[in-house]
């Protein structure tokens, strides 16, 4: 499904204020021509992408051909993050609706 990872794109890593875990903004984009359901499983990871810091992912079920979805992830640490630490998708599953 190299394709489906072409729809996604990564927003910068934040904090929530209130709770102190990093989110991140995802953008999906529909280009197929079916109305199709995304899963979109995301990592934050070490500068060097050995270290797996945490782990979350969004879902944009019934997303139109054409259309576009934006979804907050939520992640879990409290821990600060290393200098240097990316977002990175793990795996896109898009699947016909």
């Amino acid at each position: 499904m190299k394709a489906a990872y072409a729809d996604v794109k990564l927003g910068a890593i934040s904090v929530d204020p209130k709770l102190g875990t990093p989110t991140a903004v995802i953008t999906i984009t529909n280009h197929s021509s079916t109305r199709s359901n995304y899963i979109v499983d995301l990592s934050i990871t070490s500068a060097n992408g050995k270290v797996q810091l945490d782990a979350s992912m969004v879902a944009a079920p019934g997303l139109a051909p054409g259309h576009t979805a934006k979804r907050t992830a939520k992640f879990m640490t409290t821990k600060k993050l290393p200098a240097g630490a990316k977002l990175t998708i793990v795996g896109v599953a898009r699947l016909a609706a």
